[in-house]
């Protein structure tokens, strides 16, 4: 793919900016939804439990309580996707519970949670490890792809100020924030996004 439009939500972050510094010939332009930055200990303590508990342990070097946490939560999930994730988002904003109670999203999520968790937990306690430092391997200072950044400013899965403080080091970037929203928002802005993304070169 010589040239293509990025975009990623979450514990994608450090891969999109990544991938921005390192090929910026082949980055069209790119998105983030809801992403995950470089956090500070007051903000662990805005995050939802699971989130929370699972970055101290990473922070710590605790690997092997990292990936405890995990395969719980990943049989819960596996058991039973939605009342794994309400379970998960029990803390969340009510934007957030309301998209989980949507039926279309959870016949998607259920899908998609079976899909990830099948295999087992390495993925995500790979995420974790790489997403809970300090991402000292990632350059944003170097990045000038053009990135919109699309946020709540009640995510608890990601906190917002964490966000801004990432946007600070970007060369090329602006940022967009839902308000009265929570992390799954992007949920009913699909359109919204995609547009803005496949509108800029």
């Amino acid at each position: 793919i010589e040239r293509a439009h990025v975009i990623g939500g979450s514990g994608a972050t450090p891969h999109i900016m990544a991938l921005c510094e390192r090929h910026p010939g082949r980055v069209a332009s790119a998105t983030v939804v809801g992403g995950i930055a470089p956090l500070d200990d007051d903000e662990l303590e805005m995050m939802i439990p699971l989130n929370r508990d699972v970055f101290r342990d990473a922070r710590a070097g605790d690997v092997d309580r990292v990936r405890e946490r995990l395969t719980l939560n990943r049989e819960e999930m596996l058991r039973d996707p939605i009342a794994g994730i309400r379970a998960v988002m029990a803390t969340a904003p009510d934007a957030d519970r309301a998209i989980i109670g949507d039926p279309l999203w959870q016949e998607a999520h259920v899908v998609n949670a079976r899909e990830a968790l099948r295999a087992g937990v390495d993925g995500w306690v790979d995420e974790i490890m790489a997403t809970s430092g300090s991402w000292d391997e990632v350059h944003p200072e170097r990045v000038d792809t053009s990135i919109t950044w699309w946020h709540s400013d009640a995510d608890r899965n990601c906190p917002l100020s964490g966000a801004r403080r990432l946007l600070g080091r970007l060369q090329n970037a602006r940022l967009h924030v839902w308000t009265a929203a929570g992390h799954l928002e992007a949920y009913r802005r699909e359109p919204e996004i995609l547009d803005e993304l496949l509108g800029r070169d």
